[in-house]
């Protein structure tokens, strides 16, 4: 079977230990100011605000993973800015998207998705195998697992699929991204979808897969991720 997380939306309104201060550092250099900006802190709606400011990202990018704050808020505030330049807004996207790099940050295997694999999910007869065998609720979890997968296989092993295509006529990257937005969607379309609030959120991944697999690409190399 296929190892299968869903991110929960909203997930980034919940600031692991660490986070709080980041924020209150970088955004209130005078210590006079952070007891009114940590009130904020607390509204969602200003928190949204408060991590779209431009200093967090250049911070990020001035002194880069040695910052302490989680994993998942150190992907949103990249991510979220990443997308916004490519015109994909939705903070629920970019949400469930810092969530799955972080998921996949801490996991060494991530490209060997099947338990009873040791290889990449390379083959689309793989995958409709395993959806074969499944039943109703694990094809939603498959889905969702399988279009994780290619988003991160396609933004981040770009070149390892280059390299194929042209040494072994594999396929190329507008396969892996149509094989990742079926997956999306045969999950968008499930009725556990509904259930878990993440039919938006898998309608934004649909549309937005090739300019985000861009912007994957864009930040694999500007920090020297794998690409």
């Amino acid at each position: 079977m296929m190892n299968a997380t869903v991110m929960w939306p909203r997930a980034r309104h919940y600031l692991a230990p660490g986070d709080a201060a980041f924020l209150l550092e970088t955004l209130a250099p005078d210590e006079s100011t952070r007891p009114a900006l940590e009130k904020l802190l607390y509204d969602p709606e200003m928190l949204d605000v408060i991590m779209d400011t431009p200093k967090l990202v250049q911070t990020l990018r001035e002194k880069g993973e040695t910052i302490q704050i989680s994993t998942r808020l150190f992907f949103y505030i990249l991510v979220r800015d990443a997308l916004k330049t490519a015109e994909l807004k939705d903070r629920e996207v970019a949400d469930y998207l810092a969530g799955m790099l972080a998921d996949a940050a801490h996991q060494e295997n991530w490209l060997f998705p099947f338990q009873h694999r040791t290889g990449p999910l390379l083959y689309a007869v793989d995958y409709w195998r395993e959806m074969e065998k499944a039943s109703s609720s694990q094809r939603f979890f498959l889905s969702i697992s399988a279009g994780n997968h290619y988003l991160l296989l396609t933004g981040f092993y770009r070149e390892f699929l280059h390299q194929r295509e042209e040494r072994q006529g594999a396929p190329g990257l507008e396969f892996y991204e149509s094989m990742g937005q079926t997956a999306y969607r045969q999950a968008r379309d499930h009725r556990l979808a509904r259930e878990y609030e993440m039919r938006e959120i898998l309608d934004g991944l649909i549309h937005g897969f090739p300019r985000t697999r861009e912007q994957f690409n864009r930040l694999a190399t500007q920090w020297h991720w794998r690409n």
